[in-house]
């Protein structure tokens, strides 16, 4: 906000201010992170992003990602009515709007994950080292396209319902035994293993998504 509006003072941001603010936004190339790369802009801003955008005739954000930018801010600024530092949101609504706007229904993302089908589920659990405990040998007898990951995330996944960012930070440690039942401990307990706010600090890519993703979680059987 601060890089596409000049920083304006609090009492300056209005209702038309945000209208701008949100004009400004929906210029934004998609996938900020590989434009960064793609032209070696690594520490480049909005302004600087929307330019490159304009410039090669980039693809713009997405009318949900334009939305959540937008609740976002709208979050700040209800906190900040709470505080009594503004009397009004000024973003209130503006990211439903967007959407509205776009032609889009606001959905929860289970809601829009559509699950495995029993087909999905034979081509997945019907790969070699799952149909023979092993992978599939080349002719000069090495395994060929294995890891040992490839067997046990799927399995960790369907049985213990973790993220996928969850399960591939494990430790052989976080296997404990709680009251004689067996399970899997997904904490912080390492110096390596860093909560979201931490690692958007600069930490490593270590993470549980919030605090109450902290839990212990019975092996199957």
């Amino acid at each position: 906000f601060r890089d596409l509006m000049d920083d304006p003072e609090l009492s300056r941001i209005t209702r038309p201010l945000m209208r701008r603010f949100s004009d400004e936004l929906a210029r934004v190339p998609q996938g900020r992170g590989k434009v960064r790369m793609r032209f070696e802009r690594p520490e480049a801003g909005f302004r600087e992003l929307i330019e490159l955008a304009d410039t090669h005739g980039l693809a713009r954000i997405t009318a949900d990602t334009h939305r959540r930018f937008l609740d976002g801010i709208s979050e700040v600024f209800e906190w900040a009515v709470k505080e009594t530092d503004i009397r009004t949101n000024p973003a209130k609504g503006l990211g439903t709007e967007v959407e509205k706007g776009a032609g889009a229904s606001r959905t929860k993302d289970r809601e829009q994950r559509a699950a495995f089908s029993s087909a999905d589920l034979k081509a997945i659990f019907g790969a070699d080292w799952f149909v023979h405990g092993r992978g599939r040998k080349t002719p000069a007898g090495l395994f060929h396209s294995y890891r040992p990951h490839y067997y046990w995330l799927p399995l960790l996944a369907l049985y213990c319902g973790g993220r996928l960012n969850e399960l591939a930070q494990l430790y052989v440690d976080d296997v404990v035994k709680v009251d004689e039942i067996w399970c899997i401990d997904f904490n912080l307990n390492a110096s390596d293993k860093l909560d979201v706010d931490e690692r958007e600090a600069g930490g490593s890519d270590k993470s549980l998504k919030t605090i109450n993703a902290q839990r212990q979680v019975p092996i199957h059987s």
